[in-house]
């Protein structure tokens, strides 16, 4: 079984652990998603198990293009012609 839901992440609830009667350990996470549906827009869902958490862990970077004060065609190394 397979759910899509498209909408804009809102919450990261923090990370909830504990451990069962027969002793496993268990960890759990909950994500709140803006659907921006007319009704009931808010969607939450959780992830049981560490795997499944780090699997949905978001990683975000960002740069730069370097020096854009370079005139026309500078960075292209040229060749002297001799004579």
């Amino acid at each position: 079984m397979s759910l899509s839901v498209k909408g804009k992440l809102i919450n990261i609830l923090e990370i909830e652990s504990g451990t069962s009667k027969s002793g496993k350990e268990w960890k759990k996470q909950s994500f709140v998603i803006d659907t921006g549906a007319q009704f009931n827009p808010l969607v939450c869902f959780s992830l049981f198990g560490e795997d499944k958490i780090n699997m949905l862990k978001l990683r975000a970077s960002y740069g730069t293009l370097g020096n854009q004060n370079v005139a026309n065609y500078l960075y292209i190394p040229t060749m002297p012609i001799s004579q």
